[in-house]
C-alpha cells in the first residue's frame, strides 16, 4: 500500500471511529462526509459516492448533493449528475451562497450532454454535429473544472 493510501486509510478509519463514538446522525455524516473526500481526492469515485450519499441518508444536508453530483459527473455519469445539482436546487434554501455555482455546473452538464448527444449522433450517422461551437465551449469548460473537489464549506 503506497503511503499517500495508508494515509488516506487511516483517515477513514479515524473518521468512522470518531462517528462509532459520537451520538446520533449528525456524527455520522461528518463521517462519511470526510471518508468521501478521501475516496474522491484518491479518486475512487464510487467509494466516495457511497459515502456521500450514506452521508445524506443521515442528515439530508443539500450540500450532499453537490457532493455526489461532482462524483458522479467525474464517473461520467451526467444524467444522474445534472440530476443532483437540480436536487440541490429545489432542496437548497433560497439564500444558499452555492445555488449561483451549482446553476453553472447544471449549465455545464449540459453543454456536456449536448456534446455527448451529438458526437453519438455523428458515429451513428457519420455527418458532422449541427453546433461545432459546442467543441469551443469544451474548451473553455476544461479550465473552469478547478473547483470540482467536494465542498469542504458547506460539510455538515
Amino acid at each position: 500500500m503506497t503511503p499517500t493510501r495508508s494515509l488516506a486509510a487511516l483517515a477513514l478509519v479515524a473518521a468512522l471511529a470518531a462517528a462509532a463514538r459520537g451520538d446520533g446522525n449528525q456524527e455520522r455524516a461528518r463521517a462519511h462526509f470526510e471518508a468521501g473526500r478521501v475516496q474522491y481526492n484518491l479518486g475512487d469515485y464510487p467509494a466516495a459516492a457511497r459515502e456521500f450519499a450514506a452521508g445524506y441518508r443521515a442528515v439530508p444536508r443539500p450540500q450532499f448533493l453537490v457532493n455526489l453530483g461532482q462524483t458522479y459527473r467525474r464517473m461520467g455519469q451526467l444524467e444522474r449528475a445534472r440530476e443532483m445539482y437540480e436536487r440541490f436546487l429545489a432542496d437548497a434554501p433560497p439564500n444558499d451562497r452555492a445555488r449561483p455555482q451549482v446553476r453553472e455546473l447544471v449549465g455545464e452538464v449540459e453543454r456536456e450532454l449536448a456534446r455527448t448527444r451529438a458526437a453519438a449522433a455523428k458515429r451513428r450517422t457519420g455527418t458532422e454535429p449541427p453546433d461545432e461551437s459546442a467543441r469551443d465551449e469544451s474548451a473553455r469548460d476544461e479550465s473552469s473544472r478547478d473547483e470540482t473537489s467536494p465542498r469542504a464549506n458547506g460539510a455538515p
